[in-house]
This record gives C-alpha cells, structure tokens and sequence, in this order.
C-alpha cells in the first residue's frame, strides 16, 4: 500500500470517519493498516468486518509447532501472516527465542486455520507480528456455526485447549507445570469424549505400539475434527462418555486424541480424574446443603474448583470437620481460619471466600 493511501486513511481515522462503511470498501491491507495505526480505536464494527475479511481469504501462512500436529501456540496467540517473507521473518526470531516453529501455508491444511485456532482454545489472534499487523480477540472469529458446535459438545475448545498446554509444559518443564496439569483435569474429569463404536454400540480398538510393545487400545478424542482425524476411513461412529464410564468398560490403553496432541491416559492421571470428580462432589453436596445457595451451587462449586490447593483443603476440612490452622493455604494474607473468623457463615462460604480472592488478585 503506497504512502498516499496510508495519509488519506490516517486522516479519516483522525476525523472518525473510518467507520462501517468506509471499512467495507477497504482491502484486507487497508483494514489491516487502520486497526494497526489506530490502536484498535477505530471501533468494533471496523474490527469485525477485517475478521470476516480475513475468514473469507484462503491463503496464509500460519507458525506451526515442531513439537506436535497443532499450530505454535504462545500466550494464548496463534500467529498468521498475509506473506511469506513477514512470516519467515517472525518464524526466525521465535526459533532465536529456543521454541520449535515451522511457517506452514495454510492451504496445506485439512481445516480452515480460524476454525481450528479456535477448537484449540486460543484468546487471540495475530496478525503480521511486528510488521504493521494487529492482535485480534479470538472472539471475532466465532461465528454461529461453531458457537452451535460448542454449544452440541462437537467441539471443546476448553478441554482441547488445555491438553495444548499440559503437553507443552511436559515438554518444556513449565514452571507453572502444577497449575496447568490441575486445569487439564479438571477439564477431562468433566468432559465427554468422543468414543469409535460399531454399529452394534461396542468399542473399536485399534493396534497401537506403546513403549515398543504391540497392543490394542481405545482411541478417544476431545472433538470432533480429532475424532475425524483419527479414524478417516474406519467403520466408526462417536459416542459421548465421560472418561470414568470408558474406563468402567475398558481396561486397557486409552490414547487422546492419537493424531494430532497425542496423550496416552495413563492410570495415573485417570486416577487423579476421577479424584477431582469425588472432591467435586463432597463441595458441590455441602455447597448444596448450605441452603443459602442451592440455586447456584454447581457455578460456585466451580469457583472454588478452579483452585486446585483450596479445593484440596475444603474436601480435607469436610472429612477431618474442621479448618485447618497449621500449614494452611494462604491467600493474600488470609487462612480458611482467618476467614472463617472474620466473614464468612459457613465452611463453603469460607472456600468460596478464598478463591475469589485468589482469582481477583
């Protein structure tokens, strides 16, 4: 774009003019430019016509992770470019910062690249990074359709998104390993998977090679673009169950999602599932119990769910009958004891308590 054009959409964006209408007359490097020289202020409705702008253009290039079949992921960003050159140029600079990154053109992919950016959870997406582009919220990029398919259960961005993270700091030794593992299982303790099932409603196994040794196991998926991956040419249909019912019938190795991030669901984190289920439901009992807040019990079981520590600690309060005082968590400068002292009824309110603080800070 030549420096002329760029002066005379300077000045309707000094003016206000560069609304609505001005933006639908405009390229995709037009747009582009505006959000990028304007900050973002030139409004919503500029923004959402450069998404679907951007939805309706087949060719970009996208930072591929060398580490799994999936998009380079980083704080909660994909990464697009509208040309090779800007995006080998980023691409460089990500590998000096120790990431494995590939720039991959998303013609080659099997899925529209905001589609699949979005069944993985992401917050935003960028835009030419650092060469006149734009950082976009990914929620300009959900249309109706895929609201439905989360709303159906076909995809689980949540859980999707949170098995990127936990498999990443697996391989990156995160130090906040804890807090991401605790999200991951939560979510898959809650989720329904996608199961293969044969037309007479059994499961179907497939020949796996795990740890050198040939076995059959279960192949289960978040989604369904997973579970499509994984079985482009097998005589199997999805079946939604919950990771406790799949293991009620099924004993054996059960790999998540097997073609894209890949998890073998070891015992060990199966156990620690079903774990996080119990304590759920002894909070979510005693929160319902309280009878100030049975409407509400399941969402606000939740808020004290999302911390993993203070979850812990009310479900050990709950079997021992009484708050902990020596060796307690600390929020802020506050114990379950202290607030129990000081503002809070009853032991839910307590935990409740603790956890908003915890997430507010």
């Amino acid at each position: 774009m030549d420096e002329n054009r760029k002066r005379a959409i300077d000045v309707l964006i000094s003016q206000g003019r560069f609304t609505g209408g001005a933006a639908l007359d405009a390229t995709l490097e037009e747009l582009l430019y505006a959000v990028h020289a304007s900050k973002g202020s030139v409004g919503k409705e500029v923004v959402l016509v450069l998404a679907e702008r951007m939805k309706n253009t087949e060719e970009w290039y996208v930072l591929w992770s060398d580490e799994f079949e999936a998009p380079f992921i980083h704080q909660g960003r994909v990464y697009i470019f509208t040309e090779e050159n800007i995006g080998n140029t980023v691409c460089a600079q990500i590998k000096q910062k120790g990431f494995g990154v590939t720039l991959r053109q998303t013609g080659l992919l099997d899925e529209n690249v905001f589609d699949l950016s979005l069944r993985y959870g992401v917050s935003g997406i960028s835009v030419n990074k650092g060469h006149g582009g734009a950082a976009l919220d990914a929620s300009y990029f959900a249309d109706d359709a895929f609201v439905k398919k989360v709303e159906d259960g076909a995809v689980n961005p949540t859980l999707t998104g949170a098995l990127y993270s936990f498999v990443s700091a697996i391989n990156s030794q995160n130090d906040d390993y804890e807090g991401v593992a605790y999200a991951f299982f939560r979510q898959l303790s809650k989720a329904q998977l996608l199961v293969p099932v044969s037309a007479d409603g059994s499961f179907v196994l497939s020949e796996l090679t795990i740890g050198g040794t040939d076995q059959q196991g279960l192949l289960v998926a978040t989604d369904i673009e997973e579970f499509r991956t994984s079985f482009p040419l097998r005589n199997a249909k999805p079946k939604k169950m919950a990771l406790a019912a799949i293991r009620e019938l099924h004993k054996g190795v059960i790999v998540l999602n097997s073609a894209g991030i890949n998890l073998t669901l070891l015992d060990d984190i199966c156990d620690v599932c079903e774990n996080l289920n119990n304590v759920f439901e002894r909070i979510y009992v005693s929160g319902r119990e309280s009878g100030k807040i049975s409407e509400d019990a399941q969402k606000l079981t939740e808020e004290i769910m999302t911390q993993g520590d203070i979850a812990f600690e009310f479900y050990t309060a709950l079997i021992e009958g009484e708050i902990p005082v020596v060796g307690a968590v600390m929020v802020r400068g506050y114990t379950a004891d202290m607030v129990s002292r000081t503002m809070a009824s009853s032991i839910f309110e307590t935990y409740l308590y603790l956890a908003r603080l915890r997430t507010r800070g």
